[in-house]
């Protein structure tokens, strides 16, 4: 995908971008909460004041040049100070500047239990505005560790406190925290319109940080949505303030936001204008973050200009410090370009290998960005449904007051006519009936309390049933959703394996006939040579033959790995159908043993034990792709038992076990064998594509590969490898009925 950026991913990638921005982070080094010491001398309040400011700039200074340790013992120390004040109030900066430097440091709980601390103290004196600070910063944390749900409930209630007389100053910062947050999750229209609103509360023509960032954020909802020309003036807007305000790596990043959009405009002139100066800025700061975005951009544009040497020198080392950063969205745009370049160079096998690298980090984004998505909207349905219930909470307040009212005025009546049946005697018989009537209404109104009563339970019972439906619909989206994403997967390895197959396919053929033929040739060499003295041509004919030979053999060899790549791109094509697993397993487990034996006869010692019980649902599944994952696993298992024959003694007695179990809606499949085993450093490799631990010329690599996403990706389940090397090695399939 040359010269664009995936919109779905740019999202994230921008906001990391000004999570390092704003917490200069350099290592990864967590920290916790320490326990504070008591005995510190009493401070007065003027002296906690100037302790307060004094360690705030001095804490800053130490960040800007990363001593982090010093930074962080000189918090806990102020804390412990500070806590000897007569008022509590001085411990609330040092307590959210240290929540925001633990959080940069990658502790998010530890940033929780420090703004916890904020909260108790802000609740005790009653503090309006420190309320509203804690619940930003606690957003803040949410956001940067990826819980956007939990995000958007303080960052609404902040707002809530926030837009309440007198309107509080960080509204503004809010609306535009808000404003990103739904652009991280895909919803741009709300995400534009608290932008727009953030920027309306600006004064006209204000130049500060606040006003930047809205005004980049607002050019980076452009971005992600392909509105290149869209973004361009924000971020120069933006930029123009930066550069007033000397906020020097603010200003870089902008630069390089303008890069970006440039290289996606084909403006390569413009591109080399805005990236190439800022990569000093960027290694001043040895901001590795920046710097590595801004290379796969240079090198983007290299490459578009003609010049894939210039783009290799700086893809390459994009590509290596997004591994060691773990910046999926770098490594998939650096293996992007790396991918196009070689094969712009007609290095076909390396432009392989990065296009291969390419799917992979695109697959496991969207993957996580389609679960953050649906948390999201699994929030907002509670959200929706939280509303609704204090709703009809109020309503039944109100209904409440109004019996209570009524039933206060009954019995202000009954007051007043005992107070007029002391004075008037005569009219006690009235006064009687009027009770009775007083307590009949009494006994309608209760009446009519319990079957409001009645109806309430009625309703909550059937918002627990839509609830219970809204959950099941989810489960459904979500296994739709893993269905889509293995489609997805299978039809671009599809295509990338029809594509190999049609360009490697013709030239093979070509090499294999010719080969067969120049064997032919050389044996008709080889009996003109026969009445010779001379041996030498005779010396050069064998080797000749040994040569095409070895061409033969490997030619074949990379016909089976291309019918293998078609084979593993062409899962899931039949339509599914209740299929007995344990019929199923049990036929394919002897279809293997006659086959191979036909091949080894020492397999024919093979011992087959089978404990297969009934499970009373079947699964529904494709027989063909079931059938491959069997005869993957059998097959190991067979070779394996005939490599451990060659090397054991006469006593030892290969055998295979093949048992299942029904537990919970599962079907449990476990198949054994005492062969060799798997060797404990490479047991984490046996599901990638093309890895095997065969002699070449005998696996290709694609067989627990293809059977892991049969598996886990079709059918929901799990494939799971327990072994221990020259002992045994038994897989375990799990499949949901």
């Amino acid at each position: 995908m040359p010269g664009r950026m995936h919109g779905t991913m740019w999202k994230l990638y921008l906001f990391f971008s000004f999570v390092c921005l704003l917490s200069h982070t350099s290592d990864g080094q967590a920290f916790s909460p320490a326990v504070p010491r008591t005995g510190e001398s009493a401070l007065n309040p003027v002296q906690c004041d100037q302790y307060v400011a004094q360690i705030l700039s001095k804490t800053e200074t130490l960040q800007h040049h990363a001593r982090y340790q010093e930074t962080y013992q000189i918090y806990l120390q102020a804390l412990e100070t500070v806590r000897s004040c007569q008022s509590p109030r001085h411990q609330l900066p040092i307590l959210v500047s240290l929540a925001k430097f633990v959080k940069s440091r990658g502790n998010k709980a530890a940033g929780l239990a420090y703004l916890k601390q904020h909260l108790q103290i802000t609740t005790a004196l009653k503090s309006h505005s420190d309320s509203i600070v804690n619940y930003t910063r606690q957003a803040d944390i949410y956001t940067a560790f990826g819980d956007f749900p939990r995000s958007l409930e303080v960052l609404l209630k902040a707002q809530s406190m926030a837009e309440k007389p007198p309107v509080s100053p960080l509204l503004t910062e809010i609306m535009t925290d808000l404003g990103m947050l739904y652009s991280l999750v895909g919803d741009y229209e709300q995400a534009f319109d608290y932008q727009k609103r953030a920027l309306k509360r600006l004064k006209p023509g204000e130049v500060s940080k606040e006003s930047a960032l809205i005004l980049a954020r607002i050019g980076e909802a452009h971005l992600v949505q392909n509105q290149y020309r869209e973004a361009i003036p924000y971020f120069r807007q933006a930029l123009r303030q930066t550069q007033q305000l000397k906020m020097d790596t603010f200003s870089a990043t902008l630069t390089g936001n303008l890069a970006r959009t440039y290289v996606n405009l084909g403006d390569y002139e413009q591109t080399f204008a805005y990236a190439r100066p800022i990569i000093k800025a960027f290694k001043k700061v040895n901001n590795q973050g920046f710097l590595t975005w801004t290379y796969i951009t240079l090198a983007r544009a290299y490459l578009n200009t003609q010049k894939p040497d210039s783009a290799l020198v700086l893809a390459l080392p994009a590509y290596r410090n997004s591994i060691l950063l773990g910046s999926k969205e770098n490594a998939r745009d650096a293996a992007s370009v790396l991918a196009d370049t070689y094969a712009r160079q007609n290095d076909y096998t390396r432009a392989f290998q990065f296009q291969k690298a390419y799917n992979a980090y695109k697959d496991s984004l969207n993957s996580e960005l389609t679960s953050r998505r649906v948390a999201f909207l699994e929030y907002n349905q509670k959200l929706l449904q939280k509303q609704s219930q204090i709703a009809q909470l109020q309503e039944e307040k109100v209904l409440n007051n109004r019996v209570v009212s009524q039933q206060r005025l009954v019995v202000l009546m009954l007051l007043l006519g005992l107070g007029a049946g002391a004075f008037l005697v005569r009219r006690l018989i009235m006064t009687n009936r009027r009770l009775k009537d007083s307590n009949q209404q009494l006994a309608m109104q209760k009446a009519e309390i319990d079957g409001q009563a009645s109806r309430l339970k009625t309703q909550n019972e059937e918002i627990d049933q839509q609830r219970h439906q809204l959950q099941n619909t989810i489960t459904e989206l979500r296994n739709t959703q893993n269905q889509l994403v293995l489609k997805e997967k299978m039809a671009s390895l599809g295509e990338l394996a029809t594509g190999i197959a049609h360009e490697i396919q013709n030239p093979l053929n070509f090499v294999n006939n010719f080969a067969i033929v120049s064997t032919t040739l050389v044996s008709e060499i080889k009996n003109h040579l026969n009445g010779t003295t001379d041996n030498k041509p005779l010396e050069v004919a064998d080797t000749l033959t040994v040569n095409l030979d070895r061409i033969i053999h490997h030619g074949q060899r990379a016909e089976s790995i291309i019918k293998g790549m078609l084979q593993h791109s062409h899962l899931g094509t039949g339509d599914r159908q209740p299929v007995d697993l344990n019929a199923l397993a049990g036929d394919y487990l002897q279809q293997t043993h006659k086959s191979v034996c036909q091949k080894n006869k020492r397999l024919s010692d093979v011992r087959l034990y089978l404990d297969l019980q009934p499970c009373p649902d079947k699964v529904m599944a494709v027989p063909q792709d079931l059938g491959r994952v069997f005869v993957n696993l059998y097959t190991n298992a067979f070779y394996t038992l005939g490599e451990k024959i060659l090397q054991s003694a006469d006593d030892y007695q290969p055998c295979i076990w093949l048992s299942s179990t029904c537990v919970d809606n599962r079907v449990i499949l476990r198949v054994k064998d005492n062969g060799m085993g798997i060797p404990a450093n490479i047991v984490h490799k046996i599901f990638q594509p093309f890895f095997t631990t065969k002699p070449t010329g005998q696996g290709a690599g694609l067989g627990l590969s293809l059977s892991y996403d049969i598996i886990t990706k079709g059918y929901g389940g799990q494939l799971i490898v327990d072994t221990r090397w020259g002992k045994f090695t038994e897989f375990s399939i799990s499949i949901p009925v």
